[in-house]
Order: structure tokens, then C-alpha cells, then sequence
């Protein structure tokens, strides 16, 4: 005779309604709202002026979430921004006769620890820029 293959997910008292609200509440409750682009511009402008360039001219591309697995802060909400295009012109000992221009790139940012709707750079990936 063959085993039985007719599994069913029992839920004591026999309705699902109560564990997919449950279930929602807390799906919900790890989720954070992602950054606004006008916050992501004004955190990535801070990030280069701290560093001696001032951004001329920036792209956006998409923000999207990082993985849980891939947070390394006290899972932290973070997100990797795409930047389509960056124009960099250096400030006082950092000028030079040229802008810096960077396509492509990536810049991963976090929201600061207790302090909700701050964000930080905390990498950044084809800006080679000290």
C-alpha cells in the first residue's frame, strides 16, 4: 500500500482568518517605509560634502530594500540605491580642473540608529572618491 499523501495544515478551531492576521501583523511590523528620493539626495550631498566635493548633478535609479541576511547592523532598515549618473567637483584642497563623473554606481544606505528617518551612507560601490 502507498504512504498517504493527503497533508492538510491543521489550525486548531478550524479557521484561517485568525493566523493570516496574525501572520500579517507581524510581515507588517518588519517592514519600513523606504526613504524618500529628496531624502536620499540630501543624505548622499551630506555624505560628499563631509568629504570635501560637492555634488553638481545626480541621477537616481532605483531604491530597493536589502535582504535581512545581508543587514550587518542590528538589522537596521537599509536600502541599496542605484545612481544612474553623479557630477562631483571637489571643494577647497580637493579642487581640480575637472568635474568627476560616475554612472552606474551603487551606494548602500541605513537608517540611524534610534533616530527613525535619518539616514547614513554606509557603503559605497563605483564612486572611487576618498
Amino acid at each position: 500500500m502507498g504512504a498517504d499523501t493527503n497533508r492538510t495544515l491543521f489550525i486548531p478551531g478550524g479557521s484561517l482568518l485568525p493566523f493570516l492576521l496574525l501572520f500579517g501583523a507581524f510581515f507588517m511590523a518588519g517592514c519600513a517605509a523606504a526613504p524618500s528620493e529628496q531624502a536620499v539626495e540630501e543624505t548622499l550631498v551630506r555624505h560628499f560634502e563631509e568629504r570635501g566635493y560637492r555634488v553638481i548633478a545626480l541621477e537616481l535609479g532605483a531604491i530597493e530594500p536589502i535582504s535581512t541576511g545581508e543587514r550587518s547592523y542590528m538589522g537596521t532598515p537599509a536600502y541599496a540605491v542605484g545612481i544612474r549618473m553623479l557630477t562631483l567637483e571637489g571643494i577647497g584642497s580637493k579642487q581640480s580642473t575637472a568635474p568627476l563623473v560616475f554612472m552606474n554606481s551603487i551606494v548602500r544606505i541605513r537608517e540611524k540608529p534610534g533616530r527613525k528617518g535619518e539616514w547614513l551612507v554606509y557603503r559605497v560601490e563605483g564612486i572611487p572618491v576618498p
